[in-house]
């Protein structure tokens, strides 16, 4: 069995107007709930094998934030643009190509992407992943390169869920 992470990055800053949006960071909020819900996981047991993440700024921040709470090497956390561009088609490529030695991986970027992929996998839908909210999918294969679109919701979780 492989287990995919889905992980909606923080809350991001809206200040800097002039910013493009792969450059916004993330806000005080973003920064706190992504503590938080690193933390969260941490209570948890769950600690993925590979980090990955979109090259938008609040998306690599959110990764960071995640690995230094569970204490995870910064530099096992890869960044590809296929999360940031959207297109699933690519993101399936990226799935399939992981290393069978990684038996969960937790992916960082953004919705709609991301609420879409995990719906697709699932027999039920969600609504939306909210910021920092993360959605853990069990695939029951032996190779990423099997994946398909089924999948049992192992967990989902936000920040206004636990308060």
């Amino acid at each position: 069995m492989k287990t995919l992470y889905f992980v909606r990055h923080s809350k991001s800053s809206w200040e800097g107007e002039s910013l493009s949006d792969i450059d916004r960071p993330l806000s005080e909020k973003g920064i706190q709930d992504a503590r938080e819900s690193a933390q969260f996981l941490r209570e948890q047991g769950q600690f993925p094998d590979l980090v990955l993440s979109s090259p938008a700024n609040r998306a690599i921040h959110t990764a960071l934030i995640f690995t230094r709470i569970l204490s995870i090497a910064y530099s096992s956390l890869k960044i590809y643009s296929e999360l940031y561009t959207g297109i699933r088609k690519e993101i399936e490529i990226l799935i399939r190509s992981l290393p069978n030695s990684a038996q969960s991986a937790m992916l960082f970027g953004h919705n709609p992407t991301f609420t879409d992929f995990v719906n697709r996998c699932l027999d039920h839908r969600i609504d939306k992943i909210p910021t920092t909210g993360i959605v853990a999918l069990h695939f029951k294969i032996e190779e990423w390169n099997e994946m398909e679109f089924r999948a049992d919701l192992h967990f989902i979780d936000y920040p206004k869920k636990r308060k």
